[in-house]
């Protein structure tokens, strides 16, 4: 949701989660990401079960919708409006709302601030993930054999950050924030819109829809070597840029990711958006 410099990406690579350019639905835990380090896209190759040879053991368990509180009220960087813009056209049409003259509104406004609002996560334990790619035997597509390999980048999620709501806040100039026609807005989006819009008392508009949009992941690096005929996964904690996780997402109550037996998060490409193809 913002430049390379932005606050909120470096909070979020301090917690251990590369950030999505275009936050959308359908990124899972067990996810499997593909990168072409060429043109550094990455791309959703398929579930853990598509690179698994049966029979597939039992899989290991997703924890869904916790509460991420150390990532709700997070806020980007003032962003000039024309690269503000383009962001929350995205991010609407991603929630199922109309976008089109919605700049109309935003009258002298210069900059644009987001804030993840309702953040949640799903998340599956490492330790849990390390004992099934163990027991497993791999099955790839020899087209993508060598994204797979050890010079290769392939990537497991583990985590994910996902939100059904985010604000936006309108400057002039660098501090004071500027009131918006909610009226106008409202007609802008749509009165069928799947878009609920709702103006706060500080000059802060929010944005909640019924889809839950994916912004943040964790992924853990993962290779196949073949020894004497048989191939496995292989597990290298040290490959590529792994990070240690500074803090967890939430109380010692929930599950957290200091269990860790073998796959390590790393950042992809810190202090970057993530695009997902």
């Amino acid at each position: 949701m913002a430049t390379c410099t932005d606050q909120a990406i470096d909070h979020l690579n301090q917690l251990g989660y590369n950030a999505i350019k275009l936050p959308r639905e359908g990124i899972t835990p067990l996810t499997i990401l593909s990168r072409d380090p060429k043109t550094s896209i990455s791309s959703i190759y398929g579930n853990i079960t598509d690179i698994i040879a049966d029979p597939v053991p039992s899989l290991p368990k997703v924890f869904e919708n916790l509460k991420a509180g150390t990532i709700s009220g997070l806020r980007t960087n003032k962003l000039e409006l024309k690269f503000g813009i383009s962001i929350l056209n995205d991010l609407l049409s991603a929630l199922g709302g109309k976008s089109a003259g919605i700049e109309s509104v935003f009258g002298k406004a210069s900059r644009i601030e987001f804030e993840y609002e309702n953040v949640q996560y799903d998340t599956v334990m490492p330790a849990s993930v390390t004992k099934f790619l163990r027991e497993a035997s791999p099955s790839i597509d020899q087209n993508f054999v060598p994204q797979f390999n050890e010079q290769g980048e392939a990537y497991i999620i583990i985590d994910i950050l996902k939100s059904n709501s985010f604000g936006i806040r309108l400057y002039q100039d660098s501090e004071r924030g500027m009131d918006i026609n909610i009226d106008a807005l409202k007609n802008v989006i749509g009165l069928s819109s799947k878009i609920y819009v709702e103006k706060k008392v500080d000059t802060k508009i929010s944005f909640n829809g019924s889809q839950a949009l994916g912004f943040g992941f964790k992924a853990c690096p993962i290779w196949v070597e073949t020894v004497g005929g048989v191939s496995r996964f292989k597990l290298n904690p040290n490959t590529n840029q792994s990070v240690a996780l500074r803090g967890r997402t939430e109380s010692s109550t929930e599950p957290t990711l200091d269990d860790e037996d073998g796959l390590t998060p790393v950042l992809i490409a810190p202090n970057q958006l993530i695009e997902l193809a």
